[in-house]
């Protein structure tokens, strides 16, 4: 057999975009839709995005004041090309070994379950994992910003800036003893759940002045910026199933007997930083360039006594 025939196929791509926009006055605004459809060169592999996105634009007293928002959103779908597979002192993905797979193997028994020899130490028929193995991925994820601009005087101009960024990832795989995986037939099938979660916070707001007059040029910054960061995420791992019909989707049917240390794990990390910045830049003759800057940072992740720093 020429295993590499078998574990790849012609894949391809298709992109679908829908873009509109429009306004009035001293509004305006930007939209798309967009699909990005993939099937991959490995069988069973494939990659699904949709993803919308829209932006807007609004103007107000006496175009003074502006305000931009943008919203990002999507769904991503995988079904992904195993790793990690083959004898303990040598794991490959699933092309590896095809490369390094018998050509007088045959695929499948007289009685039509995949071929195992049980000659061959930890052997592995690289199609019955392709076959049998389910390595499903999904995650969502949105992002906004917000953003205002107000010029107060001539030369000053007072801004405000916040973002928002949230992904929650999930997948799941099994690895079935029909596979022919020697873990997954001495497991009697192994099956995992991997959780993880990222939410991002971020505000600033802003005074600039800028003052030009013949051959001297000053540029004056003063910022507050906050960000709050949380990051968690879970594993959960079960074997010995009685069957294979629940895949990944139901844990607790596995034996619990087998559990072992790191079958599961959790963690959450969170900080919180606080900046301030004060900055002069004056220039002469657009050539000779003076900059003086000053600031100042905390973050919740350093010892009471050393939460705040200073850098010039």
């Amino acid at each position: 057999n020429d295993w590499y025939d078998l574990l790849t196929r012609t894949g391809y791509t298709q992109n679908h975009t829908l873009s509109f926009g429009g306004g009035a006055n001293s509004f305006s605004y930007r939209a798309s839709l967009n699909a990005i459809l993939q099937e991959g060169t490995i069988i069973k592999s494939s990659f699904r995005n949709y993803n919308g996105r829209i932006q807007a634009t609004q103007k107000a007293l006496d175009d003074k004041l502006t305000l931009t928002v943008n919203l990002n959103s999507g769904i991503t779908n995988t079904l992904g090309s195993p790793g990690g597979l083959g004898r303990a002192a040598f794991r490959s993905n699933l092309i590896t070994a095809a490369y390094i797979s018998r050509p007088t193997d045959p695929i499948y028994n007289p009685n039509g379950t995949f071929f195992n020899d049980p000659d061959v130490f930890e052997y592995l028929n690289p199609y019955a994992v392709a076959q049998t193995m389910a390595n499903e991925g999904k995650t969502n994820y949105f992002l906004t910003t917000l953003r205002g601009d107000l010029q107060v005087l001539r030369g000053l101009t007072a801004s405000w800036f916040g973002s928002w960024r949230k992904t929650d990832n999930n997948t799941g795989t099994y690895l079935p003893a029909a596979s022919t995986d020697a873990n997954a037939i001495r497991q009697n099938g192994v099956a995992n759940i991997n959780n993880n979660r990222i939410d991002e916070k971020l505000m600033n707001t802003s005074l600039n002045y800028n003052f030009r007059k013949g051959d001297h040029n000053l540029g004056v910054l003063a910022l507050y910026e906050w960000q709050k960061q949380d990051y968690q995420g879970n594993f959960t791992q079960a074997k010995g199933f009685i069957n294979d019909l629940a895949s990944f989707n139901a844990l607790q049917f596995g034996d619990l007997s087998r559990v072992t240390a790191g079958d599961m794990t959790s963690y959450r990390n969170d900080r919180t930083t606080i900046s301030f910045l004060g900055r002069v830049n004056y220039s002469y003759l657009d050539r000779y360039l003076v900059t003086a800057s000053i600031r100042r940072d905390g973050s919740s992740v350093l010892g009471d006594n050393n939460k705040w720093g200073n850098f010039q």
